[in-house]
């Protein structure tokens, strides 16, 4: 998996998933190998390839980061530099890090969901129910509990919003009620709780 932004317009984002199919090192005076690219492939690029690259190979390079570290009790500070390729593993991934992409398959562990919105997220990733596997028993209440406090603030918020933009506004109130807001969201918990009795 890609963990920075380089270009953005065609894809290749932080969250890109790939293969690594090739590391290009240099070699020190001491004979040590430092990597400074790679080449991943991808099925999320969609501009053309850059020369000498297949379609959906993306080239990654090292970046260079300084850092500064200042001792808490003598003061003295000392600097250094850190090359890396920014690249990580992605054979397990969060619920969050899953969002905005669509899987093939994928095994799920919804027992370590924190929030109902966390095992919507994993379960919407694949197109195909039967690609999906759930990788331990869980409890019910992972998927039968009520929606966060914070998203029902966000639609309290989200409610008052409305209401207040129809009372500036000529449209009939008898005609057109509310919608959305903590209604929506009673609406909402109401058909979960009759789903999973």
């Amino acid at each position: 998996m890609i963990t920075q932004n380089y270009d953005v317009e065609n894809g290749i984002v932080n969250g890109c998933v790939g293969m690594l199919e090739k590391v290009n090192y240099t070699t020190d005076d001491e004979g040590h190998r430092h990597a400074h690219s790679c080449v991943i492939r991808a099925e999320k690029p969609t501009g053309p390839p850059l020369p000498h690259l297949q379609e959906h190979q993306i080239p990654v390079l090292t970046d260079e980061t300084m850092l500064t570290f200042t001792h808490p009790h003598s003061h003295l500070r000392s600097s250094f530099q850190r090359n890396q390729l920014p690249i990580t593993p992605a054979f397990a991934f969060t619920a969050h890090k899953s969002q905005g992409n669509t899987l093939k398959s994928a095994i799920l562990d919804l027992e370590s969901c924190l929030t109902t919105e966390a095992v919507y997220v994993m379960l919407s990733r694949v197109k195909k129910s039967e690609n999906i596997r759930i990788l331990r028993p869980f409890r019910k209440g992972k998927i039968n509990t009520r929606i966060s406090q914070d998203l029902r603030m966000e639609f309290r918020r989200l409610e008052f919003l409305h209401t207040e933009t129809l009372k500036s506004s000529p449209i009939d109130l008898d005609i057109n009620p509310t919608l959305g807001g903590i209604r929506e969201l009673q609406k909402l918990e109401k058909w979960y709780s009759e789903r999973l009795r």
